[in-house]
């Protein structure tokens, strides 16, 4: 780890006359919430070797009583007297590799000691997956993040298996499948430069499958190299059409709901500006995930617990995130340290295209500063955003004033997005 990231996970806390915030931008006032989910980094190893991905492969898989350990200290975490809803998610890697071996008699130990209350999450490749493996997810409350880019050109060279194969052969068939068991699964696809051209190719083949709720990423942890201005301007020209489509069906009386350029629908339909509230320093970790402020962290292979999934296989940048292990529990004081350097006011992308205070973008005032832990992996600084996502971001929000300015009056559209019943004005 660099000397810039030691020196910004050890500052000193700091509060504002007693924990009642002022403004200043620079205190964290809250307590750390309980946890309630608990990754289990249940393996390093996969079976797909994609081309953008963050994990850095290894052998290193979670044994059984790791994991039992960690279902026990997460049903402890439990405050007395409360009954809340516990969730463990699995995670990879592909975390299916252990389905046998850990996921099965974990889910099964985590419903008995929970009365059937406790519920589950995986992020798979969707690979391994089969009717009896869907069955066992249906029975014991198991949800899937199905990760999965597109049509065959896509697909195959986005996400190639560990030995180089083409994936699309082996996951055709398995997508009607898995929206059978999972009818509201969200098309979950990385946006890879090489292939942003095809995004709405991809789009409408998901849609001719089934999906109806769509989550398009950009891979933000590309290179500038990778993202040129042509790649920009063909992301542009995917989106608008995407949001063409979203426009004419809406008209039609069928909302499709598009992440990430749906949540910015609130502020174009009201003018409110989430983020331009002082109070926003009362919200655990700034209300962002990853950061411990969201009751959930993730235990890694050798029993370290890290406040984000996305980080416990990046050995060279990992301990800026890293607040305890299953012997000692959590240190709180850590995740402290953690939320006392993200400050909204600081904010910039790391090319500063938009200047070196976000003066020139679209969002300032206005946004979180995407992935906290990706400001550490990619740029090794706080506060310090990928650019490609900045980029990224401006066009999502253009893309989503488009849309508002034509389905403002649109009955469906308002039936989905009501700023009466989503938007919390308090």
């Amino acid at each position: 780890m660099n000397q810039t990231t030691n020196k910004n996970v050890q500052p000193e806390l700091h509060t504002c006359n007693g924990g009642n915030c002022e403004g200043c931008g620079k205190c964290t006032a809250t307590e750390v919430p309980p946890l309630h989910t608990l990754f289990l980094g249940v393996t390093e190893d996969c079976n797909m070797r994609c081309r953008y991905c963050f994990v850095h492969h290894t052998p290193a898989r979670m044994t059984l009583d790791t994991a039992m350990k960690a279902l026990y200290f997460l049903i402890a975490q439990q405050p007395s007297g409360e009954n809340r809803n516990l969730n463990i998610t699995f995670f990879g890697g592909e975390p299916t590799l252990e389905w046998d071996s850990l996921i099965v008699p974990i889910v099964k130990r985590g419903r008995e000691l929970t009365n059937n209350k406790m519920s589950f999450n995986i992020t798979s490749n969707g690979v391994l997956l089969n009717r009896e493996r869907l069955e066992f997810m249906k029975e014991n409350n198991m949800s899937l993040l199905f990760s999965f880019d597109g049509d065959e050109e896509t697909q195959n060279y986005n996400r190639p298996m560990k030995g180089g194969q083409p994936s699309f052969p082996l996951l055709k068939d398995k997508v009607k499948l898995i929206l059978e068991y999972f009818p509201q699964m969200t098309f979950r696809a990385t946006v890879y430069a090489p292939t942003v051209h095809l995004m709405y190719h991809n789009f409408e083949y998901a849609v001719g499958e089934g999906y109806k709720h769509f989550f398009f990423a950009p891979d933000s942890c590309g290179s500038v190299q990778d993202w040129t201005e042509a790649v920009f301007q063909s992301y542009t020209d995917q989106l608008y059409k995407i949001a063409n489509r979203v426009i004419e069906e809406c008209r039609q009386g069928n909302y499709i709901c598009i992440s990430p350029i749906d949540r910015f629908y609130m502020t174009h339909m009201t003018g409110i500006i989430p983020y331009n509230d002082p109070n926003i320093r009362n919200i655990p970790g700034l209300g962002r995930c990853g950061v411990g402020g969201n009751g959930s962290a993730l235990v890694a292979p050798d029993q370290k617990i890290y406040t984000c999934q996305e980080v416990f296989t990046n050995y060279e940048k990992r301990d800026a995130f890293l607040v305890g292990d299953l012997d000692n529990g959590i240190d709180k004081e850590k995740v402290k340290r953690i939320w006392d350097q993200m400050d909204f006011k600081k904010l910039r992308d790391s090319e500063c295209y938009y200047g070196e205070h976000c003066e020139k973008c679209a969002l300032v005032g206005q946004c979180q500063g995407g992935c906290t832990v990706r400001q550490i992996t990619v740029c090794d600084e706080f506060n310090v955003v990928p650019y490609v996502y900045c980029r990224t971001e401006n066009i999502n929000y253009q893309a989503a004033k488009y849309i508002v300015d034509a389905l403002r009056d649109d009955p469906t559209f308002q039936l989905h997005v009501n700023p009466n019943n989503r938007w919390n004005k308090g």
